[in-house]
């Protein structure tokens, strides 16, 4: 009896201390040494959605090295070595971006309007199609008068001028009265031709000694629109 409680003790100690050490592969206590820091991240490459803008505010001349920039920010597009040793590095960064609710709000009007002027169009050369029509049944009927009955009327040849010279004065009128193009017109129609996309760029520009240091940088941001290629 003795030996089989000797025996069982020692199967539970095996037992706890392989749960004890199971749970150390899985998980390290938060005592141990690095155990809460977080990943190291990852650096980001020219043309990837990831530039940080808010990385520029931690570079520092005469303190940061090359090796941090390209952690945070890759490779350069434009990398310049000058004979003095010293090295310009540029970013050119370009992002898509939603569009501008204002300029949304332009496009808007600008097809309103555009759909009104030629539903306007449409109505006049419909008119005149009609007109058209009209005036081609009046004509063969006065051709009809005046060449089949023999003597000419003059009484009829008077009124056919006169309804001529009406009509002319009827296409000139409407002529007269036709809206001119004006600039907003001409606007509206560049604006909706329009076919670039919105972009956000960012232009960085960093020069450094001939320790490999940041001597000094540029940055400019702007957002405009240009052709995707």
């Amino acid at each position: 009896m003795a030996v089989r409680s000797r025996v069982a003790k020692t199967s539970l100690w095996s037992l706890g201390l392989s749960a004890l050490l199971g749970l150390g592969c899985t998980s390290s206590p938060s005592w141990l040494p690095g155990a809460d820091e977080p990943a190291p991240a990852q650096p980001v490459s020219p043309g990837e959605p990831d530039f940080d803008p808010r990385k520029i505010d931690e570079l520092i001349p005469g303190l940061t090295p090359q090796e941090q920039v390209r952690g945070w920010f890759g490779e350069p597009d434009v990398r310049n070595q000058r004979s003095d040793g010293t090295s310009e590095w540029i970013y050119n960064e370009a992002r898509l971006r939603e569009e501008d609710p204002a300029r949304e709000a332009m496009l808007r009007k600008a097809r309103e309007r555009v759909r009104a002027r030629e539903a306007a169009q449409l109505k006049k050369e419909t008119d005149d199609l009609f007109e058209l029509g009209r005036r081609s049944v009046y004509r063969m009927v006065d051709w009809v008068n005046v060449t089949l009955f023999y003597p000419p009327n003059p009484s009829l040849r008077e009124k056919i001028e006169d309804r001529e010279e009406t009509w002319a004065e009827e296409d000139r009128r409407r002529e007269s009265e036709l809206p001119a193009e004006t600039e907003r017109d001409r606007a509206d129609l560049v604006l909706l031709d329009d076919d670039s996309q919105p972009l956000n760029a960012y232009d960085l520009a960093i020069d450094f000694s001939r320790d490999g240091v940041v001597d000094t940088f540029r940055y400019q941001r702007s957002a405009r629109r240009g052709y995707l290629p």
